[in-house]
């Protein structure tokens, strides 16, 4: 699942984390090795890097909050912008310098990158597979996944998994799902007991069983489910469903009237509740 890095997000992580995750914290190596010509004085400079280091902090704190021992891993982009490992290795220190609080600590798994020595991953997207990080970067997320897909479950498990993708598929296409920005709001979302209908076709019959079958998807991010009293009867099939509805509110306008609109926001934010549960 991608989400965006800015704090008005932050919020919306919680729901995403698991302690199933592989968790990928992915920066842009010209902000935390900015240069002179690029950001003009040299305060600058060390502004716009602080800030990004703080940044990355953050994330790894959310992380760790959300998801205490998920594999983290530190992913550099841009590389073929800033390739000079000398600076690399100077990054890495400040990396560790800013991490140091939580490089010591069980509930935070931060995997480094062994063979360059570093706590992150310098990588050239636009060489894709022929930078030679970029393999032993997919490597590394397999390795960190492989716990948790390794996991035996029962094979009825994985046939009601089946026909819930194949449902999430089918109403990702549908004209009023939130992909094709229709006004039913997000049809992703299902009733919980329109899931145990589904789970009893394949043999799972007890609600104890549906349970657990919904909360081991949920923790490998598959679907959203929260067992909570208030939240338990609806089911969320596609996490990028939610996170486009959440953006849209987020990048709507009408949203976020200026300081001295007229326009009345709770009302707004009543609508927009309104077409989600439609």
């Amino acid at each position: 699942m991608n989400c965006a890095g800015q704090g008005v997000y932050r919020s919306l992580v919680q729901l995403l984390l698991t302690l199933k995750s592989v968790i990928l914290v992915v920066f842009n190596l010209k902000l935390l090795i900015p240069r002179n010509t690029y950001f003009g004085s040299n305060e600058r400079r060390r502004e716009v890097a602080a800030q990004c280091r703080e940044q990355v902090r953050s994330w790894v704190h959310a992380a760790a909050l959300q998801a205490p021992g998920a594999p983290i891993l530190l992913v550099g982009t841009h590389k073929d912008k800033r390739a000079d490992p000398k600076e690399h290795q100077e990054l890495d220190v400040q990396m560790r310098e800013a991490l140091k609080g939580y490089l010591q600590r069980e509930d935070v798994n931060i995997v480094p990158w062994k063979a360059g020595k570093l706590l992150f991953y310098p990588i050239d997207n636009p060489q894709g597979a022929e930078d030679a990080v970029i393999p032993e970067l997919r490597s590394a997320i397999e390795e960190s996944a492989k716990p948790f897909l390794e996991e035996r479950v029962p094979a009825k498990w994985l046939r009601v998994y089946e026909r819930l993708r194949s449902l999430s598929s089918s109403s990702a296409s549908s004209p009023g799902s939130a992909a094709g920005g229709g006004e039913q709001g997000l049809s992703a979302v299902v009733d919980r007991e329109e899931v145990r209908k589904i789970a009893e076709e394949y043999g799972v019959t007890q609600d104890p069983e549906l349970e657990a079958l919904l909360l081991r998807l949920h923790q490998l991010g598959t679907l959203l489910y929260f067992p909570e009293q208030q939240l338990r009867h609806r089911v969320v099939l596609d996490q990028s469903r939610l996170v486009e509805l959440v953006t849209r509110i987020i990048r709507d306008p009408e949203n976020h009237p200026a300081e001295h609109s007229t326009v009345d926001s709770d009302r707004r934010l009543r609508e927009i509740d309104h077409q989600a549960k439609q």
